[in-house]
C-alpha cells in the first residue's frame, strides 16, 4: 500500500508545481510479493468479486469508498 500512498503524494506535489502525473506503461520496479505469497491468488479474486461495486464506482469516478477499501485490503488483511 506504500506505493499507492507515494503515488498520491507525488500526484498532489506535482499538481501544486503545475506538473502532470502519468503512469508508466513499463514497470521498472520490482514489487513485493509478500501478501501474494502468504494468501495466494484466490484471495485477490475473491476480494475483487466481493468488492466489485466499490471498484466499479471508483472506475467511474466515485472514489469515496475506495480509500477505505484499500486500507482494509492492504493494511488489515490479517484481521
Amino acid at each position: 500500500m506504500e506505493n499507492v500512498a507515494t503515488a498520491k503524494a507525488l500526484k498532489a506535489y506535482g499538481k501544486s508545481k503545475g506538473k502532470k502525473y502519468i503512469v508508466l506503461r513499463k514497470n521498472i520496479l520490482i514489487n513485493s510479493t509478500r501478501k501474494y505469497d502468504d494468501m495466494g491468488d484466490r484471495l485477490y479474486f475473491k476480494l475483487m468479486f466481493k468488492n466489485a461495486g466499490v471498484l466499479i464506482k471508483a472506475a467511474l469516478g466515485d472514489k469515496k469508498e475506495l480509500d477505505i477499501l484499500l486500507d482494509k485490503l492492504f493494511y488489515d488483511y490479517n484481521d
